[in-house]
């Protein structure tokens, strides 16, 4: 999941011609979840906000209305996209607003991306045009981080950040940065100790980074999107290898995870059957197109239904 620009795609398929296989998900869902338990959750002493009773989210890099971000007690969002006083607003309403912070990666649309040395990077997302993988490990990327992410987001009153790009150092990637992009992560945790921290796709870096976060983000559990911009849903077997890692995860560890899905907006009932099974299972889980830019009338319908809280109110 990036921020901001991204590769250009084709038109969605229409629900109907998609090979859903609900049955054989269900079923699978509650073979792995029906006589498990989740970690429990021990008290929170410090002053972060608390993400473990948090029942409906949003992840969103393009502005949008606030009305349309009502129902929802976690907004995720591009900081450049939203003023102070916006992001205030929706604090007043009760809810716990993060921005986006790329830990991994310079997008070269960013008014500071000159600054990022050629020594740093690691060569060019193959996957997201305009993006470059960049060493945590050096110094200068991380004074950087700090003083044109961090610091102005933390001015601005966000209550915290979602990392991105963490997966860099997984063994897909740079499995020799691991120890590095952990080391990041505990810094920025010192540097900003009364933020909430939610990590993208780092299953694989739990281990190291547990006390230092509170929450996990995980991206297309059950659909996906190829380099043509073509959504699918994913076959059973890889649904059920993805939700038997956050079964294993879940139970190392006692943090809220989050699920957020890509697909077109008229997957209605693929959302709808995904939904269910995140539910009855204490996973949240959000659907939106890939460049994360939309919020679907029918995710904001049941985002409502869960909260109460909608512009009827």
């Amino acid at each position: 999941m990036k921020s901001g620009k991204s590769k250009k795609g084709k038109t969605p398929p229409a629900s109907g011609k998609l090979q859903f296989r609900k049955l054989a998900l269900l079923t699978w869902a509650i073979i792995l979840w029906g006589c498990s338990s989740v970690a429990p959750r021990g008290p929170q002493w410090h002053k972060r906000p608390d993400l473990s009773r948090v029942k409906t989210f949003a992840v969103i890099y393009r502005h949008v209305a606030l009305d349309s971000l009502r129902p929802f007690e976690l907004v995720i969002l591009e900081p450049d996209a939203y003023s102070a006083a916006e992001i205030r607003t929706l604090q007043l309403q009760g809810k716990i607003v993060l921005g986006y912070l790329n830990v991994g990666e310079i997008e070269r649309y960013r008014s500071f991306s000159g600054k990022v040395k050629s020594s740093w990077k690691l060569g060019p997302n193959p996957e997201w045009p305009d993006h470059d993988f960049v060493d945590p490990a050096k110094r200068g990327w991380q004074k950087i981080l700090h003083r044109y992410r961090i610091q102005p987001m933390l001015e601005k009153g966000l209550d915290g950040f979602l990392l991105d790009s963490v997966d860099i150092a997984s063994g897909a990637r740079f499995p020799r940065l691991k120890k590095a992009m952990a080391a990041l992560i505990r810094r920025i945790r010192r540097w900003a100790p009364d933020a909430a921290i939610v990590a993208n796709n780092a299953l694989f870096l739990l281990d190291k980074i547990s006390d230092e976060i509170d929450g996990v983000l995980l991206e297309e559990v059950f659909f996906s999107f190829d380099s043509s911009g073509d959504y699918a849903v994913r076959p059973a077997e890889e649904q059920f290898a993805r939700l038997q890692r956050i079964r294993s995860a879940r139970e190392r560890v006692s943090l809220p995870f989050f699920l957020v899905d890509y697909c077109p907006e008229n997957w209605l009932e693929e959302c709808r059957q995904v939904e269910e099974i995140c539910r009855a299972n204490d996973l949240v889980h959000f659907c939106t197109d890939r460049f994360a830019s939309r919020i679907y009338a029918h995710v904001f319908e049941s985002a409502k239904d869960q909260t109460g809280n909608g512009l009827d109110d």
